[in-house]
């Protein structure tokens, strides 16, 4: 294996890294709302960790995998978009303000579906190797369980449920 290949499989990991411990950071925040005095600002900064740490995770999964992109970009962004929605409308809602978040409404909920049918595809496209069956379960798996969990850490963190 030339530097280069090696270079390019080491690229995603300082990603990955990077991503997991902005969920992490964001976990702890909301384990502790008033760990930066106010608890409306830990939750948006814990929030907004999260976000960026599930966008940055989607990213470079797909960049580990190598193939053509399986949707974890497209749900981590639909998702981010449906989060900042829920946040808008929880916190301002009014006949104005629910105007101008239609546009992220609808771009979140697309995304999401978007990436979640790439998801599907990805995980039912037949392979005859049994070891990279596997690896796109596990990696489905993985992605699915974090993607619930952080869906009800927000609705459980902003009082949405």
């Amino acid at each position: 294996m030339t530097s280069k290949n090696v270079e390019k499989k080491k690229e995603p990991l300082g990603g990955i890294a990077v991503a997991i411990s902005m969920v992490l950071a964001a976990l702890f925040l909301f384990l502790n709302p008033s760990y930066l005095g106010i608890v409306i600002v830990t939750n948006t900064v814990g929030t907004v960790l999260m976000i960026f740490g599930i966008i940055g995770l989607s990213i470079e999964i797909n960049k580990m995998i190598g193939e053509k992109p399986i949707g974890f970009d497209d749900v981590g962004l639909g998702f981010a978009f449906l989060v900042f929605w829920a946040i808008i409308y929880h916190y301002f809602g009014g006949v104005i303000v629910n105007w101008i978040l239609l546009f992220f409404l609808f771009f979140g909920l697309y995304g999401s579906v978007l990436g979640i049918a790439k998801i599907i595809n990805f995980v039912s496209f037949e392979v005859h190797n049994k070891k990279q069956k596997w690896l796109r379960f596990a990696v489905f798996l993985i992605q699915v369980l974090g993607f619930g969990a952080t869906i009800l850490q927000y609705l459980t963190s902003f009082k949405l449920m």
